[in-house]
């Protein structure tokens, strides 16, 4: 599977779905430092999605440098000022890779929609190559349109699924994460049946694993459990709109697919980026 030429320069993106372990001999971690072009890379940890950023920064740190990251910068970034500094600024520009962890990804977006800082990381990761990579919260973030919340179930029913702006880094993806765990395919469907118009995929995908996406568009499972790419018919979105709230949504898919380790994604990250808003949808 590639991507169009125009978007060869993009970096690889790590979408990890939360609850990672934290060793040296993580398949996740291990795929996720390979995607850097430095053999010693700068590691950028962002945990703005975290109620106490720095609780879990000696760990991180720890985890990267045995894994043969060079430095691992942790700048002050607890609201939308930070993002604007100086001292954020130079470390996005250093970074080789980049890592969001988990959280809240509301509280993530809040502290970096809108600011120098995203807008320079993601000039980096669209026109450099820059690798970013998110888990739990940080994974949700990185789409255009957003999992913000919701509740979990089988069954995609009307109002269950709460969406909104993300940070941008996928535009054509849509992301749920701790995905078997917590039983979220109910609400990723009633997201895809929202944004069915907008010819997104879906991605839910579990604790302790990844969906590695290549420069060239590629996209692999590492990890323990399984991830579930699929995308919605254009229909559903008519289906949302006429369904009661708590009415399950009728609809189908045009692809779904289960995947494991080392398994090979559909087509991801194939569409051009768009520039309309997204404002709390639902």
């Amino acid at each position: 599977m590639t991507i169009s030429e125009q978007h060869v320069k993009h970096g690889s993106l790590m979408i990890v779905g939360g609850a990672e372990k934290r060793r040296c001999d993580s398949p996740v971690f291990i795929r996720f430092l390979e995607f850097s072009t430095s053999r010693d890379p700068t590691v950028l940890l962002v945990d703005a999605a975290s109620r106490a950023p720095g609780r879990m920064v000696r760990e991180y740190r720890e985890l990267f440098m045995e894994l043969g990251a060079r430095k691992v910068l942790f700048p002050r970034l607890v609201d939308r000022d930070d993002a604007d500094q100086s001292q954020f600024m130079e470390a996005v520009e250093e970074a080789d890779i980049v890592y969001l962890s988990g959280g809240d990804q509301s509280r993530l977006v809040g502290v970096l929609l809108g600011t120098k800082g995203l807008r320079r990381l993601l000039h980096r990761h669209r026109n450099e190559g820059l690798p970013v990579g998110g888990s739990s919260a940080g994974a949700a973030a990185l789409s255009r349109f957003m999992i913000a919340g919701g509740r979990a179930g089988l069954w995609p029913k009307k109002g269950r699924v709460r969406l909104s702006d993300g940070l941008g880094f996928a535009h054509e993806l849509v992301i749920d994460q701790h995905f078997g765990r917590r039983a979220r395919l109910g609400r990723l469907l009633e997201a895809l049946a929202i944004l069915s118009e907008e010819d997104v995929v879906g991605i839910g995908v579990d604790e302790d694993t990844a969906v590695a996406i290549g420069p060239d568009g590629r996209g692999e499972v590492v990890g323990r459990g399984a991830a579930m790419v699929l995308r919605m018919e254009r229909g559903a979105y008519r289906e949302w709109c006429e369904a009661e709230k708590d009415e399950i949504i009728g609809g189908s898919c045009t692809n779904l697919l289960v995947l494991r380790h080392g398994d090979a994604s559909v087509k991801l990250r194939a569409n051009p980026p768009r520039p309309a808003a997204c404002n709390d949808i639902v």
